[in-house]
């Protein structure tokens, strides 16, 4: 697991070097149960580190909610929050959900890390479809989640360089971002693998300078704690008792 996650870091810091502005953190991949289930998780990845939350409000409506940054030579501090709605996962179950995300990059340009290189804000709005299999019984008491994630986002990068030529960053364009979740643990406690992929549908060549330009692969590592989430034995009797 340190191997790959520095592998992933070092590849950031070849990669970067001014060519791209933009890595998005993972999707919140989530699947509901049930009304008042909530969850919370934690994450480390090859974008950086992130907290996420969800919360089904309701029998059908669930709100998503996450803070992402980034501790390497590409710095971030991103949030996004988003509601829709959901169908109860019994295993199998779905999340359509709509939001706003919104955030800053910059990127040093020393070793020192006390010059920066760029800076920029943005905003972007998303739909996500989550759908898969949640607390599925792989054995006993161990269960797992399997769920793919298709994401739509419209990115709006306003920045600048920080030397002398002051030159505008500027980007506005669509971004197409699937991805998937796999997991393994118990009921309330599970260990998540996330990825994504987020492209840019567009056949006009990016300016490695002018524009914004997205990483195109994204994968983290977390745990996630579930509160609230009923029992399999618990819908089982619900189930019998409504026969």
């Amino acid at each position: 697991m340190k191997n790959l996650l520095y592998i992933l870091a070092v590849a950031i810091a070849v990669s970067s070097c001014g060519s791209y502005k933009y890595y998005s953190p993972t999707p919140n991949a989530v699947l509901f149960k049930n009304k008042g289930e909530s969850q919370f998780s934690g994450s480390i990845g090859s974008s950086g580190l992130s907290l996420k939350g969800a919360l089904a409000l309701s029998e059908n409506i669930g709100f998503i909610g996450m803070y992402h940054a980034s501790p390497y030579e590409y710095r971030s501090k991103e949030g996004e929050v988003g509601i829709g709605y959901y169908t109860e996962a019994d295993p199998g179950g779905v999340f359509l959900a709509g939001g706003m995300g919104f955030g800053t990059t910059y990127e040093y340009s020393d070793e020192g890390q006390t010059t920066k290189l760029y800076r920029g804000d943005f905003k972007k709005p998303f739909i996500q479809f989550n759908g898969g299999i949640t607390g599925g019984t792989i054995t006993g008491k161990l269960k797992g989640d399997i769920a793919g994630i298709l994401k739509a986002s419209y990115f709006m990068y306003d920045g600048e360089y920080q030397d002398e030529s002051r030159q505008q960053i500027s980007s506005d364009y669509m971004l197409i971002e699937p991805g998937m979740l796999l997991s393994v643990g118990t009921r309330s406690v599970m260990f998540d693998i996330t990825s994504s992929y987020p492209l840019r549908p567009n056949f006009e060549e990016a300016d490695n300078r002018k524009n914004a330009r997205t990483f195109p692969v994204t994968v983290s590592f977390g745990i996630r704690f579930l509160f609230g989430r009923d029992a399999d034995e618990k819908k089982t009797d619900e189930i019998k008792s409504e026969d």
